[in-house]
């Protein structure tokens, strides 16, 4: 799948993120997405396959769904999200 992580800071961890993604690489901007989700990594392919990329950037992974996850949105309200963990991941294009 294609993603652009919109949240990779302190409150996703080091290597877990929120991203826009889709089955067909769009390119850029991530609004072109449909769906969201929650992206964690073990620590191989965090330091390994994700190392140097950063929010914004566009990423193929290949991901094992674990299930779904729940938070709360900056707008008060919460959100459910499926909760899927990366296989291998490759950085193709920086933001």
């Amino acid at each position: 799948m294609y993603v652009i992580p919109f949240q990779w800071d302190s409150r996703t961890g080091e290597c877990a993120f929120l991203a826009s993604w889709d089955g067909t690489n769009r390119g850029t901007p991530s609004y072109r997405y449909d769906g969201d989700g929650l992206f964690q990594a073990g620590p191989t392919v965090c330091t390994g396959d994700l190392s140097g990329a950063d929010q914004d950037d566009l990423l193929k992974l290949w991901v094992e769904v674990v299930g779904t996850y729940n938070y709360d949105t900056a707008a008060g309200g919460t959100n459910a999200v499926p909760q899927l963990s990366i296989v291998k991941a490759e950085l193709l294009s920086k933001a």
